[in-house]
């Protein structure tokens, strides 16, 4: 079965997105496939509270198609600052609160999709998208019920 990151790849690829928001780096791999996967005239806005230097280390390469805001959390950051996007992707703190927060306020930078992983691994996630959903009515949920578990959000109106 794939794995997350696999998932995100075909679908950026399939789906030929070519801005993305990405809510937590950690060491960078879903980065680092997400940039691999994202056509050369696109970009990655990337947002982590932490350093994450192994990120840092292994995107150097990528620095032309994206901007990383380490050290900064995210619910500190003006939305209005951050570019709509195709696509948005959440792997941060996976509690209740923060991913509602995050959901709430950047889901109108989203265009089209939102993934949100470990839907499985951490309930509180998806407890979150099920609120969100029940007040906003732009979206419809589908899930991947990989070892972690992988959300998709779709945009169904504008």
């Amino acid at each position: 079965m794939a794995d997350y990151v696999s998932i995100l790849a075909h679908f950026i690829e399939n789906a030929k997105i070519k801005t993305v928001l990405e809510l937590g780096v950690g060491s960078g791999r879903s980065s680092e496939e997400i940039l691999k996967a994202l056509p050369i005239d696109s970009y990655l806005w990337s947002i982590d509270i932490n350093s994450c230097l192994e990120a840092k280390e292994r995107l150097k390469s990528f620095k032309k198609k994206w901007t990383f805001f380490s050290d900064t959390d995210d619910r500190e950051i003006d939305s209005r600052f951050i570019p709509d996007v195709d696509m948005i992707f959440i792997d941060t703190s996976h509690t209740y609160e923060h991913t509602l927060m995050e959901l709430e306020k950047f889901s109108g930078k989203a265009l089209h999709w939102i993934f949100l992983h470990d839907t499985i691994s951490n309930p509180e996630v998806t407890q979150a998208i099920e609120i969100f959903l029940q007040n906003d009515i732009k979206w419809a949920w589908a899930e991947w019920k990989h070892r972690f578990g992988m959300g998709l959000l779709m945009r169904i109106n504008p």
